[in-house]
């Protein structure tokens, strides 16, 4: 095998040798692994982080994310609008659903539950990240790296 040549952006060649990883993406929709358990970690990680905060919630955050999302499609999926399968701006939909759980369950007024949603964001997301599989990522970007 030869290595890609210099100024061809076009060509497509493979080396023998180990190349450096130069992309991650984050795979949350079952495309190299299956990511169901780490997205129940982390909806856990949310319903966890209000009960610690002592933030009452008829429903749990990942039910309401599901209404919304159906009340809104274009919303949170901007490119495929009322068509839209599923969501795209998860983030921005996980911070709704946190804020309406404390507007209608825990009384808050809309800029108090903004904030809150952002910090309770910012929190859960930390923690999210120790719920990956590291050994299966490490292995997999290794062998990708070979190619």
């Amino acid at each position: 095998m030869n290595p890609p040549l210099e100024n061809d952006e076009d060509s497509v060649a493979f080396s023998s040798k180990p190349s450096p990883v130069r992309v991650i993406t984050f795979d949350l929709d079952n495309t190299l692994w299956n990511t169901g358990a780490t997205i129940s970690a982390a909806n856990d990680a949310v319903a966890q982080y209000l009960n610690d905060s002592h933030i009452q919630q008829s429903k749990r955050t990942e039910v309401i994310m599901g209404e919304l999302f159906q009340a809104s499609k274009a919303k949170y999926c901007p490119l495929d609008g009322v068509d839209g399968k599923s969501p795209v701006l998860l983030t921005q939909l996980r911070k709704d659903a946190l804020a309406q759980i404390l507007i209608h369950d825990s009384g808050y007024s809309e800029e108090d539950a903004k904030t809150f949603a952002e910090q309770a964001f910012q929190k859960v997301s930390v923690s999210r990240v120790a719920l990956v599989c590291y050994g299966r990522v490490t292995r997999l970007l290794f062998d990708v790296s070979q190619y």
